[in-house]
């Protein structure tokens, strides 16, 4: 068994040496530590880059998700400019300015030249054999679709834009590109101004990245991220966001989520269901800004479900799982109960891995991206989602399978290398 694994990787590196030679030039050891694994990511992420008579954007992925899905784009933007495209990362954020909804500025949840609730639908409950990027190819006009088949917008879509023009200012230092958006990025930013109840973003059903399952109200993540962003915006006297304004709300951020009993944050108010993601932004982030503080905060979640449940390696969304009533019919019906619960996703493996290295546990991160170069070598790209097994195959059922190249996943796995090759 042990000889036919290792004939499959030699088969592997085969097919990759061969991808290499017919692409453009490019240096597979310009990553030193994780080589192979820089190169599917990358490889991966670019496949995933059309060129449309408008410009050059990032799709979600090649199949269920090849619309310009905005949440999937803003968290796959860092790793977009580190692989040379910040020309990308900048004629997205040009589109989505320009397709804004004009009454509340809100920023489109996707834009497809056909309805991208059906091409998701059509693709899923084929698993991917009816070819909808070949029968219908993404082509200009792009078409904003603001609400889901719930009637819920994405309640992060304008904090996550704003995310990726803040590093994307930062990456390149283009002021010119920012002060010249300046007006239509306050109005993005004041979209939250009604959405605020108690000191806090209030959500609707299905509308953050979890959008699988009903966490409505107040939840961690969302007000996390507008923490983030509102940080760095205090950099801009013309959005009059001030530091003690912010310093506030992030106080109360930490009052209300963080749970004590276990020493990591809760993900929704009033609720024991603990997210990775909101945890990792959290010490990235430093929320405690005391960095014992905040290495206790890691310490404790390497020791939580979240990490190590019964797969030991982090990644899965949310422990415990969700109750049942919380997840949608349409996601039980192609078989992903689980689907932001006890399912591995590649972008959380990698960003579990930057966060490790950030805070100096380098064994810790060098592990984990041995894992997801592992998988990388064995499927040939980054994929969405795996199931909750030792060896963690691609998820895969009659209805449903794991989306590939999955463009999220392939941005924060060059974040974390990136982050890795500037460890000690």
């Amino acid at each position: 068994m042990l000889l036919l694994k290792k004939y499959m990787y030699f088969i592997v590196l085969i097919g990759l040496f061969s991808k290499l030679a017919l692409a453009q030039p490019y240096n597979v050891l310009e990553n030193k530590k994780f080589p192979w694994l820089h190169y599917v990511a990358k490889t991966s992420l670019e496949q995933n880059i059309v060129n449309i008579k408008s410009g050059r954007y990032l799709v979600a992925g090649e199949k269920q998700f090849s619309s310009l899905w905005t949440r999937d784009f803003c968290f796959a933007s860092k790793g977009l400019m580190l692989s040379g495209n910040a020309d990308v990362v900048k004629s997205q954020l040009n589109k989505l300015i320009k397709t804004k909804r004009r009454r509340d500025s809100l920023i489109p949840r996707t834009l497809d030249s056909i309805s991208a609730q059906i091409r998701v639908f059509i693709t899923t409950t084929s698993a991917g054999r009816i070819p909808m990027k070949l029968i219908s190819p993404l082509r200009d006009p792009l078409i904003p679709e603001y609400t889901d088949q719930y009637g819920s917008a994405a309640i992060d879509s304008n904090i996550l834009f704003l995310y990726a023009a803040l590093s994307y200012v930062k990456f390149t230092s283009d002021y010119k590109w920012w002060y010249d958006n300046q007006k239509a990025l306050k109005d993005i930013y004041d979209y939250y101004i009604p959405k605020m109840k108690n000191g806090f973003i209030e959500q609707d059903k299905f509308s953050d990245w979890q959008d699988s399952v009903n966490r409505s109200g107040f939840t961690f993540y969302t007000n996390l991220l507008y923490y983030i962003v509102s940080k760095d915006l205090e950099s801009f006297s013309y959005f009059n966001v001030t530091s003690a304004a912010n310093n506030i709300f992030r106080l109360k951020l930490i009052e209300t989520f963080y749970d004590s009993s276990v020493g990591i944050f809760n993900g929704v108010v009033g609720k024991n269901l603990y997210s990775l993601e909101g945890n990792l932004l959290a010490i990235e982030n430093n929320i405690f800004k005391d960095e014992e503080k905040t290495k206790e905060l890691y310490l404790n979640l390497k020791k939580h479900n979240l990490w190590s449940d019964k797969v030991d390696l982090p990644g899965i969304a949310t422990y415990p799982n969700y109750p049942s009533n919380w997840v949608s019919p349409f996601l039980k019906f192609v078989g992903l109960r689980n689907y932001h619960g006890a399912i591995y996703w590649s972008w959380l493996i990698a960003y579990s891995a930057k966060i490790s290295y950030l805070m100096g546990d380098n064994n810790e991160g060098a592990r984990i991206l041995s894992k997801l170069q592992e998988l990388a070598l064995r499927d040939g790209a980054i994929y969405e989602i795996y199931r909750q097994k030792d060896n963690l195959p691609i998820w895969n059922s009659m209805l449903y399978k794991s989306e590939g190249p999955f463009s999220w996943g392939s941005g924060l796995t060059i974040e974390a290398l990136s982050t890795a090759e500037l460890a000690n």
